[in-house]
Parts: C-alpha cells; structure tokens; sequence
C-alpha cells in the first residue's frame, strides 16, 4: 500500500515537472526595459555591448534577418587610421515594428542612416565608427558594407 501511495506521488510529480518544462520552453522571452527603451535613448545604443531580445536571427554580422526583434545589435565596426571618405551601402526591410540604421562616431555621436539613401557617402575622421540596427518589435533583413571612397 505504501509503494503504491509513493508510485502515485512520484508519477504525479513527474507529470507536472514535465508540464512546466513544457510551458516555460514554449513561454515567448520579453524584451528588458533597457531593450525597449533603446529605439529612443542614444545612451543606449552607444554602449559597446550590445543589448538585444528576439525570437531568431539568422545570418552574418553584415547581412541579418530579424524576428520579433527588440534592441539594438552591432552590424559592422569601422577602424580608421586617417581621415577619408568612406561608402556604406545598406539595405533595410522592414516588415514589422520600427527600426533603424545609426553610425556611432568614436565622440559617440549618433547618427541616423537615411532609410533610401543608399549609397551614403561620408568623411569619416580616425577612430572607429560602429554601423548598429536599432528595432522594437522589428521583423527585417538588414544588410550594410563599407568601402573606401576615392578623395574628393
């Protein structure tokens, strides 16, 4: 009779362990406040971490397809040794939500990339520039490439 009691006991604390494993792994993560708020806060986005909730990212640093994503994540960083011009070329579909493309200067300045305006060309001075993507609730395929521009 004991066995049995115990039997029932560990079966039924089996299933529910099983039914929680099942529910939390199928649970959509929230994005953190600080991921939330960085589509607004350029404190945020000029951080050297990224920060950043989404349901799947596929892809390479240069080219990315986002899903429910939330955040912002660096996409290219610029290393220069001596003032010159410079081409970004970039793409940005957004299906879903809002985003956007930001160069970050080495004085931390944010600025935001024309959505049609690619090709962009810009004189870039030494130090290194970040190329990020900044979304909330953003579904998109983002692509970015820089190349050095002749003197003009």
């Amino acid at each position: 009779m004991i066995r049995r009691v115990h039997k029932k006991k560990f079966t039924f604390f089996l299933s529910l362990c099983l039914l929680l494993c099942i529910l939390t792994g199928c649970m959509k993560t929230s994005p953190s406040k600080r991921q939330k708020n960085a589509y607004n806060d350029d404190t945020i986005v000029v951080a050297e971490s990224d920060t950043y909730c989404s349901k799947e990212i596929l892809g390479k640093p240069d080219t990315l397809t986002l899903t429910d994503f939330t955040g912002c994540i660096t996409m290219l960083t610029l290393y220069i040794q001596e003032d010159t011009s410079y081409t970004l070329t970039y793409s940005q579909d957004v299906t879903k939500g809002k985003g956007k493309l930001v160069l970050i200067a080495p004085d931390d300045t944010v600025q935001i990339l024309p959505k049609a305006g690619s090709p962009y060309d810009t004189f870039l001075s030494k130090g290194t520039y970040r190329v990020k993507f900044v979304g909330t609730h953003t579904n998109a395929t983002v692509t970015i490439a820089a190349e050095r521009s002749e003197n003009k």
